[in-house]
């Protein structure tokens, strides 16, 4: 089993998955995304975990319009 990595916002209480193993993506699609992401959660308190450390958060991507 893989272990897949996100960007996690503790005070929204949402993840945004960025990539897997040890690789990070860089699709058009996910750097969107990881824009929107920053700029929305700017200032709150952010970490880079795998996604067993936040399993109850909301995942956001670009079909939720964050």
């Amino acid at each position: 089993m893989s272990v897949c990595y996100n960007i996690n916002c503790h005070d929204c209480k949402e993840s945004l998955w960025i990539g897997q193993r040890d690789h990070i993506y860089t699709t058009e699609e996910i750097l969107v995304n990881l824009n929107k992401f920053l700029f929305k959660h700017k200032g709150h308190k952010l970490s880079f975990d795998d996604d067993n450390k936040c399993e109850f958060y909301k995942e956001m991507n670009g079909d939720d319009g964050n």
